[in-house]
């Protein structure tokens, strides 16, 4: 919810609307429902982007994926996880 709705709906698109007479970039749409890479502002250790998650899952910080080999990497794991 937080993320579709106030991020997604609310403050992307203003922010994107703003976008369009100053010198910012445009906010990317999140979707975590599937997993995968996480992209945006701040810096690796900022915990600036919200994200509702879900039991069961698991969340790796930027310092664990970049010693595991990268995003590359971690996508590789998944993949074999789910038997691909």
């Amino acid at each position: 919810w937080v993320i579709d709705i106030v991020y997604n709906k609310g403050v992307r698109g203003r922010w994107n609307t703003a976008a369009k007479v100053l010198p910012i970039k445009k906010l990317p749409v999140f979707k975590f429902a599937r997993g995968g890479a996480v992209h945006g502002p701040g810096p690796a250790t900022s915990d600036s982007i919200p994200a509702r998650r879900s039991r069961g899952e698991h969340v790796w910080t930027a310092r664990e994926v970049q010693g595991a080999g990268g995003h590359g990497a971690v996508e590789n794991l998944r993949a074999q996880a789910r038997g691909g």
